[in-house]
């Protein structure tokens, strides 16, 4: 997919939410380790949940941020998320520091995005996004802590 608009790239973040979270289950179904297990499962409930939060944002979002351009932003910083992972082969620590990476890459973009806006309703839009990504990512490294603490 082409990221040629703000809509697109948020089309593009619920989409990749909803891809890490297969990918999260996937690991889950095969695991034995029943903590392991759990943390696979509530992270990809997590994604499915910032997918659906993300639609709810393109929805209420104005026409004109959804429609600003950030093409020519996104040609000279790619986007590289990686969702080939072996989620069944990695440790718990290694399952949330793989998550978080990935989290903190989208928070890079839309700190990125947010410093080359021009509008305020496109800086208002992208300030959101970035909260939620910040705090969803803190929030999951919190809980995930907590199941390890069981």
């Amino acid at each position: 997919m082409k990221l040629e608009t703000l809509s697109d790239v948020l089309q593009w973040t619920g989409e990749f939410h909803r891809q890490l979270a297969q990918h999260l289950m996937s690991g889950a179904k095969v695991r034995q380790d029943i903590k392991v297990q759990w943390l696979l499962e509530y992270l990809a409930a997590h994604e499915r949940l910032l997918q659906h939060m993300l639609l709810g944002f393109q929805q209420q979002a104005s026409t004109n941020a959804l429609n600003t351009w950030c093409c020519e932003y996104l040609d000279k910083q790619p986007i590289q998320l990686i969702l080939a992972l072996e989620f069944s082969k990695m440790s718990s620590d290694q399952i949330v520091a793989e998550v978080l990476t990935q989290h903190e890459r989208l928070i890079g973009l839309y700190r990125y995005l947010l410093g080359k806006a021009d509008t305020e309703s496109t800086r208002e839009l992208l300030g959101q996004l970035l909260e939620l990504e910040r705090h969803e990512a803190m929030r999951m490294a919190r809980d995930a802590g907590r199941l390890d603490e069981l």
